[in-house]
């Protein structure tokens, strides 16, 4: 594994990796991933599951963001 920055590493309360969110953060990122966090610190979602859903949400919205951002007029193009 070749080192990657900046990333932001998300724990539990017991200290455990739930998400490492490589590259920028943006402010739906953190949402999507601390709700899961406290998720499973209120054992609502077992460790695995909140993984795949933060997996998942975070393809999600970069997938929205990258339809958002080809429909604005590129100004740096000018």
């Amino acid at each position: 594994m070749q080192p990657n920055f900046p990333f932001t590493a998300f724990a539990d309360s017991k200290q455990r990796l739930v998400a490492l969110k490589v590259g920028e953060l943006h402010q739906e990122d953190i949402d999507l991933i601390l709700d899961r966090v406290l998720a499973v610190d209120a054992g609502k979602l077992d460790l695995p599951t909140a993984r795949g859903q933060i997996t998942e949400g975070l393809k999600d919205i970069a997938t929205k963001r990258a339809a958002e951002a080809a429909k604005s007029p590129n100004l740096a193009a000018d």
